[in-house]
């Protein structure tokens, strides 16, 4: 695609990278509609509202959903896949054009405002199996679990959870709603007794902290989830209920420096007080 505006080139750029190489495996739906978007002066112009350093395809893609699942469009709603293998629909990128076009206010302050922020809670599958290495050399000491970037916090409510590795024993809350599957592939590492997982802090930074009681807000985080993965939708969500139960510690702050000498100066928990809700000293308040 050629253009004299180097702006419209470089959206091009970013929609068909996301398209071709980043998400066809993810998101087949997404890839389709990126690598047609990357055509499309119209909407590419719509794309370059987008705040600065934000990736701008998730952004409009998140953008038309979040409308979607306000009502605004049941016919193109209709045309998204909860599950993979879903054939892409005739007439999919007309209707999302037209749409993005009609709504294009709408979605341009959606773009300016907002953000890409994921919380993908199925990822404590792979992190608890850190953590479990984190404690391995650790050899019994307390350690704090920090996480930068944390977005609404869900991950830092990764004791509240359950796992099943399929061939291993479950771990984590028996009860719990939100239920992590996965499976071992490759070299097998044990998975972790809550005993092992001695934790002195269990908190996360956030730029633009986001609240888990705001709706609004929650729906956002739900909209960057790709159409096809319709169980993180819902872990999402079951996880939401859980932090709105057990809020978690999460604190705005750009420097990290501060919160690494923090989270040494702060005591330890005792060893028999497994996962407790964490102490945060009132410097990060």
């Amino acid at each position: 695609m050629t253009s004299m505006n180097p702006e419209i080139t470089r959206q091009s750029n970013l929609f068909r990278d996301f398209g071709e190489v980043q998400v066809p495996e993810m998101s087949p739906h997404y890839a389709y509609l990126a690598t047609r978007v990357a055509d499309d002066q119209e909407l590419l112009s719509v794309a370059t509202v987008a705040g600065k350093g934000q990736p701008t395809p998730n952004l409009l893609f998140a953008s038309v959903r979040f409308l979607l699942d306000q009502g605004a469009s049941p016919e193109l709603l209709a045309t998204y896949p909860t599950k993979f293998g879903s054939d892409i629909q005739a007439g999919l990128f007309e209707l999302f054009r037209d749409f993005v076009l009609l709504h294009r206010s709408e979605i341009e302050q959606l773009m300016k405002t907002r953000r890409v922020q994921s919380n993908v809670v199925r990822r404590f599958a792979v992190l608890l199996l850190g953590l479990a290495a984190v404690a391995e050399r650790s050899r019994g000491q307390a350690f704090s679990n920090i996480e930068i970037g944390a977005s609404a916090g869900l991950t830092l409510l990764w004791h509240k959870y359950k796992y099943q590795y399929k061939t291993e024993v479950p771990f984590g809350e028996p009860g719990s709603k939100v239920v992590i599957t996965t499976e071992m592939r490759g070299k097998s590492r044990n998975i972790p007794s809550a005993s092992q997982l001695k934790i002195a802090m269990n908190f996360g930074i956030e730029l633009d902290l986001v609240d888990v009681d705001d709706e609004k807000s929650m729906n956002w985080l739900r909209a960057l989830i790709f159409p096809e993965h319709s169980d993180n939708r819902q872990l999402f969500s079951d996880a939401v209920n859980v932090a709105r139960k057990f809020p978690p510690e999460n604190h705005r702050r750009g420097c990290v420096g501060i919160a690494a000498r923090d989270a040494v100066r702060t005591p330890r928990w005792p060893a028999n007080e497994h996962l407790p809700q964490p102490h945060i000293e009132p410097v990060f308040a």
